[in-house]
């Protein structure tokens, strides 16, 4: 066995697959939902690089609200 800078997982065979959550959705209004009634918040109202992204309440603000770049 060697290492890797990119590790892997494999699941054992006749073991369910390992794959990713993915329990995200964009909402018209720009808000991107995590996990139901969560969405990504720019951190204390942040608007600068490197501002924080974590998630929280939904709550209709602007700092929640995302556009594409």
């Amino acid at each position: 066995m060697t290492a890797s800078a990119h590790p892997t997982a494999s699941a054992a065979p006749g073991s369910p697959a390992l794959t990713p959550p993915l329990g995200w959705n964009s909402w018209a209004g720009g808000e991107i939902r995590v996990f139901g009634d969560t969405c990504l918040d720019a951190y204390d109202q942040g608007t600068t690089d490197g501002t924080r992204v974590i998630t929280w309440p939904c709550n209709g603000q602007a700092h929640q609200k995302w556009t594409r770049a």
